[in-house]
């Protein structure tokens, strides 16, 4: 599942997928950052559930020319939302975002048979 969305000069992108260890669900968030020579880092924020739950940093401060982050150990059915922003000298900027996907079970097999011979 992808979901894109164009916010100010950020290009988010978030896509989950289901990773065939254990079952567990990844997320992976990939941006587009604008040329600004005062931009120090990016942090990657992250809101779990309902949109009344604050927005928590994922980590530590990520480089000024990174654009891609992944996250692990998500549940199936819970909604998840994250918001970029950009750090400088002097403080941070407003979030790009948020954008928010829910990542859903897997699809079940089909076409199963069973043949039988003496």
């Amino acid at each position: 599942m992808n979901r894109m969305f164009r916010i100010g000069g950020l290009l988010l992108i978030l896509f989950f997928a289901v990773v065939p260890i254990a079952e567990a669900i990844q997320a992976t968030l990939t941006w587009t950052l604008p040329v600004d020579p005062n931009r120090t880092g990016v942090k990657v924020l992250r809101r779990d559930g309902v949109d009344a739950n604050p927005f928590i940093q994922q980590g530590a401060t990520l480089g000024v020319a990174v654009t891609t982050f992944n996250q692990g150990g998500l549940v199936t059915g819970t909604r998840y939302c994250y918001e970029i922003v950009t750090t400088g000298a002097l403080g941070d900027a407003p979030p790009a975002g948020p954008v928010c996907g829910t990542p859903d079970l897997p699809l079940p097999a089909s076409g199963l048979s069973i043949i039988f011979a003496p």
